[in-house]
């Protein structure tokens, strides 16, 4: 989570016209591949979420 807030302090990226892609404050500044790997990103972050939140819930419950 730390990687994506500092490289992508302004995200979520988006494609806004033909090969641009913006920010939230509208800055086209971004390459297909930099959208590619900010995908990835997001990507990994959505489903290691889930993974990270079930083994809070374990180790919790083992200290109990």
């Amino acid at each position: 989570m730390a990687y994506g807030a500092i490289r992508y302090p302004h995200a979520p990226i988006k494609p806004c016209g033909n090969d641009t892609y913006c920010d939230k404050r509208h800055d086209v500044h971004f390459t297909a591949d930099e959208y590619t790997a900010f995908r990835r990103w997001e990507l990994l972050l959505f489903l290691s979420w889930p993974f990270g939140m079930a083994g809070g819930y374990v180790i919790r419950k083992r200290r109990k």
